[in-house]
């Protein structure tokens, strides 16, 4: 099932406008150059990735349990001062949120035939609503300065005790 999660994530992320390269996983390569080109879009480094970063259980009743799912999204956008590429991160961040909102106003959605809370239930967390950005700043990335964003979304589903 994360699979399919990790995949409705990515395709959510694929209706922003500008994304840049959306991965579902974190690529990696042995030369800064190879891992350059894995996020380059339209002329310059661009792009992003899913991770799932942890997963628990929590007991919900004597049939099921909640699952929670933290996955993580990262991105690099290469700096370019002379168009304020900052601001143009911060207005992708902001669009990112969006897509995540629209998505929690249908706060359960099916995926691969089974329900996932985008919202909070009794047993999950209550301090994180739908897409979070949990921090940005600049960072050398395959050897060139880039804006990065550490966001994150939480997921909800209950799971069949057998």
């Amino acid at each position: 099932m994360h699979q399919q999660l990790r995949n409705w994530i990515t395709s959510q992320l694929n209706t922003v406008p500008n994304i840049g390269t959306v991965h579902s996983y974190q690529r990696y390569a042995d030369r800064e150059k190879q891992l350059a080109d894995l996020y380059f879009h339209n002329g310059r480094l661009h792009g992003w990735f899913v991770q799932r970063a942890s997963v628990a259980e929590k007991l919900l009743n004597s049939q099921a349990n909640s699952e929670q799912s933290f996955w993580s999204i990262v991105g690099y956008l290469a700096v370019n001062d002379t168009t304020a590429s900052e601001l143009e991160f911060d207005t992708l961040l902001d669009a990112m949120r969006a897509v995540f909102r629209v998505a929690m106003l249908n706060p359960v959605v099916e995926i691969a035939g089974q329900a996932v809370n985008l919202s909070y239930t009794e047993q999950a967390v209550k301090a994180q609503i739908g897409f979070a950005v949990l921090d940005s700043q600049p960072v050398l990335f395959a050897g060139v300065l880039c804006h990065s964003a550490r966001c994150q979304l939480i997921t909800d589903r209950s799971v069949v005790c057998r």
